[in-house]
């Protein structure tokens, strides 16, 4: 498990949801006595659009709502896909190393810094989203499609 691997989470609230990890401990500390990571993912998926929407239902539509939590290492699946370069999270991994340079070992700790997060997180994955060419089909496209599209069970 690497920064940049896109995982299904098995256990919890978002079983069953994607993330990508940002960062991850492979020993424990503290506050959590077992290997965990930072995972980013999507807990609530665009829907299907077509080109006969107009923009405003087109924007509802499209909006997604990210999560940001540790997980246990034995509660992911990892996929084959690696996403890191393909999404550009390192502005993203940047804010979580200067928090923890600020001093914080748990980076999720402060509820407004919780919030910045998943705001960035948000801007991030609707942007990614937005850009996708989904008629498109190589190797960069078909990773992001899978990573925005509901895993179904």
């Amino acid at each position: 498990m690497k920064y940049g691997r896109l995982v299904i989470l098995l256990q919890g609230r978002y079983a069953g949801r994607k993330g990508i990890i940002v960062k991850v401990h492979d020993d424990s500390n503290a506050d959590r006595k077992f290997p965990h990571a930072l995972i980013a993912g999507i807990d609530r998926y665009p829907r299907k659009v077509h080109k006969n929407l107009s923009k405003a239902k087109f924007n509802k539509k499209i909006k997604i709502k990210p999560f940001i939590k540790y997980v246990n290492l034995n509660h992911l699946m990892a996929t084959r896909y690696t996403l890191a370069p393909e999404l550009e999270l390192d502005g993203f991994n940047k804010k979580v190393e200067e928090v923890v340079k600020g001093g914080q070992k748990n980076v999720l700790e402060n509820a407004d810094q919780r919030q910045v997060f998943r705001k960035s997180l948000k801007t991030l994955f609707e942007g990614k989203y937005r850009n996708l060419n989904l008629n498109q089909s190589n190797e960069q496209n078909d990773k992001m499609k899978f990573f925005f599209s509901k895993l179904r069970f």
